[in-house]
């Protein structure tokens, strides 16, 4: 059975790569001076960081935005592997956990703590994307 990789926008992830590999992305949200905005894949909001004297605070993806993306990779008969941000530092794994329930399959989705964030999750989802790309390929079950 196919595999969806699904991580979230800490992951230092870049848009070309997740293109190539079906790797779906979903965005934290950060707040600075009264703005909201959606991180994106890595090397694209950088601009917003260049005042080191300011705070930023980031919010959990929503858990209908999981829901969406896992019902319809399920929908198309893949499992998920959500690789996300460490529970740790965010709430996003358990908006995943949360949103898995909500769907028609919750058995058919795996939420990963990474217990990381940024270059080791990258890591960690370029892994599980090998993984599940070697086992499509070859057939056999992919074992993560």
């Amino acid at each position: 059975m196919a595999v969806q990789i699904v991580t979230d926008s800490t992951s230092c992830i870049e848009r070309a790569y997740a293109a190539a590999h079906r790797v779906e992305l979903i965005p934290l949200t950060f707040s600075y001076q009264g703005r909201e905005w959606e991180d994106g894949f890595a090397g694209e909001s950088q601009d917003i960081f260049q005042d080191k004297e300011q705070s930023f605070h980031t919010s959990q993806p929503p858990v209908e935005r999981f829901q969406r993306v896992f019902q319809a990779a399920l929908d198309q008969g893949r499992e998920v592997v959500a690789v996300l941000i460490s529970a740790g530092l965010s709430g996003t794994a358990n908006s995943a956990r949360l949103a898995a329930g909500m769907t028609t399959a919750p058995s058919r989705i795996h939420i990963v703590d990474s217990q990381n964030t940024a270059i080791v999750l990258k890591f960690l989802v370029e892994r599980a994307v090998e993984l599940a790309e070697g086992a499509a390929q070859s057939g056999e079950p992919c074992v993560m």
